[in-house]
């Protein structure tokens, strides 16, 4: 398996922390895992079953403090979509532009001096992905 976190941090205080990631290339029967961590050295590189991951599967599957828990109105990702993300205070949403679908996990636990970094976990290289600031005006439609 293949994850980067980024660094800095993000800020979920006040207007929270917001990305874009485009799913640019999505081979058949490839895993992909999108969301945020805490642990930027996960134990073993087994990022996905960190205590700190919260993310989307490929399926209809995330993680939540590590442990899997359905997302039964999560379709899963395809090739091409378009993801805005924002995390603000406890509460972590993904919206699909394609799917014009908003997802939340609103338990992220943190403490005060928790920190979150952007995450991404799959399993080929063959997957291509960009990640971009969301401006002011894909955050209003994320919020709308």
């Amino acid at each position: 398996m293949l994850f980067r976190s980024f660094i800095p941090s993000l800020d979920p205080s006040g207007e929270g922390s917001s990305w874009k990631i485009t799913i640019d290339a999505l081979s058949s029967g490839s895993w992909l895992l999108l969301g945020i961590i805490g642990n930027v050295y996960p134990a073993d590189n087994n990022s996905h079953k960190d205590s700190t991951c919260y993310a989307w599967q490929t399926s209809k599957y995330g993680r939540h403090g590590g442990s899997v828990k359905e997302h039964p109105s999560w379709p899963g990702f395809v090739q091409g979509e378009c993801l805005y993300f924002h995390l603000q205070a406890n509460k972590l949403t993904m919206f699909s532009v394609q799917k014009n679908q908003k997802f939340t996990i609103a338990d992220v636990t943190s403490t005060d001096d928790t920190k979150y970094y952007i995450h991404f976990n799959f399993n080929t290289p063959r997957i291509k992905l960009t990640l971009e600031p969301l401006s002011r005006d894909e955050l209003a439609r994320m919020r709308a």
